[in-house]
């Protein structure tokens, strides 16, 4: 055996060897995560708004469509009533959702007969329940209840989250305790690592109501998320935050503006809570999301906005670890309690030199720095402006900031919560300056070629235009990636072409029914004006000595139920048919142009903004085929019957019975159909798959390995 032959094969051995380390590793990682991250890493990023049954509200006002519509991803059902109405509602608008679960602490068994029909009851008849929350601000010697009912939960309901919530510091010691406390006392850390280690939740959740009416912020308010945080880190569990979204007067809480609500969730996102919950109703108590109208209130509106994004950041940090988080004070600005000031190295972060707030002159401009990474150990981090005031919005209290990165960094990747997709920042000699409005975070990677783990592939559209016959054309698309849905509608152009002369014939996919939406087809050189999903409407693509084929309502998708009233036909990822062009022969790849005018979104978004999808394009034009002289594709008798039929014939080259193409029908095309017999036009227009070019490369390398050992 030759020197060469053993190192390769040595090296294939190291490889192999190497990959089954990887993915022993990697199912190792896997499984040492605990169920609550497990949960939260196969689920939407939660933001959920409690709905309860009060004085004002009653369960027949729920509207399920006006709560989805605020970016809520979960309905959180919080009564202890019997819940079926809201239930009922939230069908119609397909929510995932939770129950909250009522506990009689006097008796034996805290959870009744009673109680666990009503559930086994609404799991049963109402499809989507993905979790529970068992009780609220429960005290020490609750927690045993909450424990033997939440083993009861994970036993009986083993795919779904079972949590509860935790009250913030700053109440007695005997309300934490729940009883006369013990001599040594019990703080507030104590009670978070009971209610960690006695109930075995599988996520930690707390409540902060931070915001009070004379204006100012709570002084526990960092010191608290801290600890969560570092407590929920140390029990490798995920950590969520129920945020103030209401006032009330008798405890002095005020209506939090825009930014005040947005610092506080984005302060959150930037230590790494992956869960928001918030009251969504008015009660007796004061204003919050929806009004008994189900008119969204100012902060509602806002809340809505701020959803949007926070869902986009979210399902990135639902795959990593918060490592580090760091407060960056102000110009004679002094840290709050429970933070540490950010410093170079902070994280463990070496490429970050120095951070700067622009023209900081107040109390409250000050930054939030937080450190991530992910299972590859990708290095992140989210940078959020705290700035903040009562009665002023995001626009107004927008801080500029400035970060030095070393030499090795010229470019970040931002994720642009307008879309969910990572964007290349370019920076200018190292320098990142960037403005964020008040309270609002961005998260950032850097740029390693790896990209945002938890962000879903790319949508991807490629056309292909197959002419199976000279001015025949097959239009077929295929549309791929794991954030889409499929097509939802598509725009070809034709280019230099007598519309007259074009005509398309369409393969009809699916069927779209109801008065909202009008069965399309297509039409050359005039525009479809048709309703798909009640909102998009077409319009007028037609461009000046152009020929526009426009298809609206055309879905490519895989599952039901993607737009309301279409019954999808094709799969992703396996080219479809969308119908055949007849137009002149001859044209070029230079006649077709393609677009994307609608994308479906997997995320449940809706539309993709299908001006980000730049759509790829095949043209294979018709191979002619010598010795057919009749067209059809085969060289056979039939050729021979052809060339009898014209002979004599002068005209253009592949005039009918012209088999070698010189323009006149002679004997010698009885002599091309036979040398060129039974040959075929299917057989000379077959691109090789890439499977079989692989197969060719692979075959080339082995041979030109062999001669190499040979010579060897």
């Amino acid at each position: 055996m030759s020197l060469s032959l053993i190192k390769t094969k040595f090296f294939s051995s190291i490889c192999v060897c190497a990959f089954i380390s990887l993915c022993l590793l990697s199912n190792a990682q896997a499984q040492e995560l605990s169920r609550g991250i497990q949960w939260v890493r196969s689920h939407d990023f939660t933001i959920m708004s409690s709905v309860g049954t009060s004085q004002t509200y009653p369960q027949s006002n729920f509207d399920g469509q006006v709560y989805k519509d605020m970016n809520n991803t979960v309905f959180n059902s919080w009564t202890y009533e019997v819940p079926f109405t809201f239930l009922a509602e939230n069908q119609t608008a397909g929510l995932p959702w939770h129950q909250l679960v009522y506990l009689d602490y006097t008796l034996a068994s805290p959870l009744t007969d009673y109680r666990k029909n009503i559930l086994q009851t609404s799991y049963n008849n109402y499809s989507g329940n993905t979790g529970f929350m068992v009780m609220d601000e429960p005290n020490r010697q609750e927690m045993p209840a909450i424990r033997e009912v939440s083993d009861w939960l994970r036993q009986v309901y083993p795919d779904s989250l079972v949590y509860t919530n935790i009250g913030p510091s700053g109440g007695t010691v005997a309300g934490y305790y729940g009883t006369t406390p013990p001599p040594e006392g019990y703080p507030y850390e104590q009670f978070v690592e009971d209610s960690i280690n006695i109930m075995k939740t599988d996520v930690l959740m707390y409540d902060q109501y931070p915001f009070m009416d004379d204006g100012s912020l709570k002084t526990n308010y960092f010191w608290d998320m801290a600890m969560i945080r570092r407590k929920a880190l140390e029990a490798e569990i995920p950590y969520w935050a129920w945020a103030q979204t209401y006032k009330d007067t008798e405890r002095h809480y005020r209506t939090p503006s825009e930014s005040d609500f947005r610092m506080q969730v984005f302060s959150h996102l930037t230590a790494g809570f992956t869960g928001f919950s918030y009251f969504t109703y008015n009660d007796l108590i004061g204003d919050a999301l929806v009004n008994d109208d189900n008119t969204l209130t100012l902060l509602g509106n806002s809340v809505k906005v701020a959803n949007d994004e926070i869902k986009k950041i979210g399902q990135v940090l639902r795959y990593t670890t918060s490592t580090d988080l760091r407060y960056l004070a102000g110009a004679g600005n002094s840290l709050p309690d429970g933070t540490v000031a950010w410093s170079p190295n902070a994280g463990g972060d070496d490429k970050i030199l120095n951070i700067e707030i622009l023209n900081a002159s107040s109390s409250n401009h000050n930054g939030f720095v937080g450190y991530f990474t992910d299972d590859n150990n990708e290095q992140y981090f989210m940078l959020t402006n705290l700035n903040h005031g009562a009665g002023l919005s995001s626009a107004e209290t927008t801080k500029g900031f400035r970060i030095t990165f070393d030499e090795t960094v010229n470019s970040l990747l931002w994720l642009n919560p307008e879309t969910g997709r990572e964007t290349v920042v370019q920076l200018d000699n190292h320098i990142l300056d960037w403005n964020l409005s008040g309270g609002t975070g961005s998260l950032f990677k850097y740029d390693t070629g790896s990209h945002f783990a938890g962000i879903p592939e790319a949508p991807t559209v490629h056309y292909t235009f197959k002419e199976t016959s000279p001015g025949t054309w097959e239009v077929l698309v295929e549309v791929s990636g794991e954030d889409t849905a499929g097509l939802a509608a598509y725009e070809v152009w034709v280019d230099g072409v007598d519309p007259a002369a074009v005509d398309f014939e369409e393969n009809v996919l699916c069927t779209v029914v109801g008065e909202e939406y009008t069965q399309v087809g297509f039409s050359p050189g005039t525009f479809i004006d048709g309703e798909v999903a009640g909102s998009y409407n077409a319009g007028n693509y037609q461009g000046s000595g152009e020929n526009a084929i426009i298809g609206v309502g055309m879905a490519v998708v895989d599952e039901p139920g993607c737009l309301p009233g279409i019954t999808p036909h094709v799969n992703l990822d396996v080219p479809a048919l969308l119908g055949i062009l007849r137009t002149q022969p001859g044209l070029t790849e230079e006649n077709f142009r393609v677009m994307v005018v609608g994308l479906l979104n997997k995320l449940g978004d809706g539309f993709l903004n299908a001006n980000d999808i730049v759509p790829t394009l095949d043209v294979i034009p018709f191979i002619l085929l010598l010795g057919d002289a009749n067209g059809d594709g085969v060289v056979s008798a039939g050729d021979y019957a052809c060339v009898q039929a014209n002979f004599g014939n002068v005209g253009d080259a592949w005039i009918l019975g012209d088999a070698n193409g010189d323009g006149i029908v002679s004997a010698g095309d009885y002599a091309c159909i036979q040398a060129n017999f039974g040959n075929s036009a299917s057989s000379l227009n077959t691109i090789p798959e890439p499977a079989s070019l692989c197969l060719f490369a692979f075959t080339g390398l082995v041979f030109l390995g062999r001669r190499g050992i040979a010579n060897n």
